[in-house]
């Protein structure tokens, strides 16, 4: 199929159902895409999955329903530093199964309260509901990664 008739329907081919988009510019069929997940809509098919991000904190993203790791951080701590560095190649990877939200240490007084961070490094795995499930300063790369997994 030409790339111009892939485009040429109104409706995108990823709401078809039909195929989607890599970020590599495959093509493939939609149904084995695991990196999405359909659901029915009335007669067309949306994408319904919200890849898992590193980016800054924001409210709501706790207790809604979704694991997520708070990254408490501070720009002048080195080791801080290096764990935003890790993340970074961690999440471009595309192999994080949990988003992680960075803070600042410094500004974050009523989380850091909350979730009893106490230094800069910090990182706060939480539950669905917002429960800690896992804290842990200053992690070496694989304990790192093996969280945000």
């Amino acid at each position: 199929m030409e790339q111009s008739a892939l485009f040429s329907s109104p409706t995108p081919p990823w709401v078809q159902g039909t195929a989607a988009m890599t970020s590599s510019s495959e093509i493939v069929t939609a149904e084995r895409d695991s990196t999405h997940t359909f659901a029915e809509s009335d007669s067309s098919r949306t994408i319904s999955a919200h890849a898992p991000e590193y980016t800054d904190y924001e409210d709501g993203v706790i207790g809604n329903g979704k694991r997520v790791v708070l990254f408490f951080r501070s720009p002048e701590d080195g080791s801080s530093v290096q764990s935003d560095r890790e993340l970074i190649a961690i999440y471009s990877a595309g192999t994080a199964a949990v988003s992680t939200y960075r803070l600042e240490y410094e500004k974050s007084g009523m989380l850091r309260r909350t979730y009893k961070v106490r230094m800069p490094n910090t990182f706060v795995l939480l539950d669905e509901n917002g429960t800690i499930e896992q804290s842990v300063t200053d992690p070496a790369p694989e304990i790192l990664e093996a969280l945000v997994r």
